[in-house]
């Protein structure tokens, strides 16, 4: 009995089949060595990251294109800084050159 074109295929994709299952194992064990609960970040590979998406499909932090919205403080009140005396002879006989002002801002508000 001689085996037909069609016996030989399947025979030989068999074969293929198998070699190639061993090999699919053999990769599995070496990708365990990276992807579990006890590897560092650093040690993991790149491509096996996950991405979160927060059910949202969109990447967390700002999107592309995004203009950031940052409160900015307002005042709630400014002072004039205008000294009394000389900071070097003590003298109390000053012509003012120039002042600073400075802005206060409330950082916590407070509940009454």
């Amino acid at each position: 009995m001689s085996e037909t074109n069609f016996e030989k295929l399947y025979k030989q994709s068999q074969i293929q089949i198998m070699e190639l299952q061993d090999r699919i194992k053999k990769l599995e064990r070496i990708i365990l060595a990276y992807d579990n609960a006890h590897t560092p970040p650093s040690k993991k590979l790149p491509s096996r990251k996950k991405r979160h998406t927060n059910g949202t499909g969109r990447k967390p932090g700002g999107q592309k294109g995004h203009v950031g919205k940052t409160s900015k403080p307002k005042p709630t009140a400014s002072k004039t800084h205008t000294p009394e005396r000389c900071p070097v002879c003590g003298s109390d006989n000053l012509t003012i050159t120039h002042t600073e002002k400075q802005n206060i801002t409330e950082s916590h508000k407070t509940i009454t």
